[in-house]
């Protein structure tokens, strides 16, 4: 006996199973109302689907310009040549830059790391030795959920009319 095999019922509507799994998958269906029921769900859809793009009808025009499109030469590969050249030399600038500024970017990076973490550690010192300070975070902090908790219901709503 197979466990729901959701995973299969596409491949066994579209006929794309071995006979072994096709004959699991159906024995599971007459057993199963869920997965028969997700099954007819999936042909519903599939025949949705088709009959919407079957609706689309392609111009008139479009398999001769499609052979045309097939038929011409392509340009030679100057392109890829000026394309590759040009990429090179990014490359080459890029790493020039990089070695003439990368020192001085890390360094910068590295410091303005090291103040912000300074910073939080000060401001959450400063805020845990005072308890006044704590207690206005605190309420602070309740206030911005509170408010962020009214936003939210008002925009929930306001999708769903």
């Amino acid at each position: 006996m197979m466990e729901h095999p959701v995973e299969w019922l596409s491949a066994y509507l579209d006929d794309e199973i071995d006979e072994k799994t096709r004959i699991q998958v159906r024995d599971h269906l007459e057993s199963c109302e869920s997965c028969a029921e997700t099954l007819r769900e999936l042909a519903e859809i599939q025949a949705l689907t088709a009959s919407f793009y079957g609706a689309i009808e392609p111009p008139p025009e479009l398999e001769q310009s499609v052979r045309q499109a097939i038929g011409r030469k392509l340009p030679p590969r100057a392109w890829f040549r000026s394309a590759l050249a040009l990429a090179l030399a990014d490359a080459v600038c890029l790493a020039m830059v990089w070695q003439l500024f990368g020192g001085l970017v890390w360094i910068l990076w590295k410091s303005a790391y090291k103040i912000s973490i300074a910073a939080a550690y000060l401001v959450s010192d400063g805020i845990g030795s005072s308890p006044s300070l704590y207690a206005w975070a605190v309420g602070l902090a309740l206030i911005l959920i509170f408010l962020s908790g009214i936003s939210l219901r008002r925009l929930l709503r306001s999708e769903t009319e």
